[in-house]
């Protein structure tokens, strides 16, 4: 081992562990001996992907709404665009026509 990988090793072996090595082994032996009941299990298969489901089709309700206001504004910004150029135009017009008489 190189000095380095020694010395790392040495800090290792002097740390001190939080838990004990029993409490780790107890808290794993309850852990394997925990009943878990099926049919909590399948209940909560069946209805986790339903709320999901449910969450997805909110967000696709709401991106369509977002998406058909942002379309109306669009046209709306498009309509008042012509509607300036229209107006600029017909000033155009009348300012050249004002001077040329």
């Amino acid at each position: 081992m190189t000095n380095e990988a020694t010395d790392i090793a040495n800090e290792v072996r002097a740390m001190n562990m939080p838990v004990s090595l029993q409490t780790i082994q107890n808290l794993t032996t309850d852990i394997l001996n925990t009943n878990v009941s099926q049919q909590m299990v399948n209940q909560h298969i069946r209805t986790r992907p339903q709320e999901g489901l449910k969450k997805a089709k909110e967000v696709e309700e709401l991106s369509q709404k977002a998406i058909k206001r942002g379309t109306r504004d669009a046209q709306s910004g498009a309509g008042y665009r012509d509607s300036y150029k229209f107006i600029r135009a017909r000033q155009t017009r009348s300012a050249v026509s004002s001077t040329t008489n």
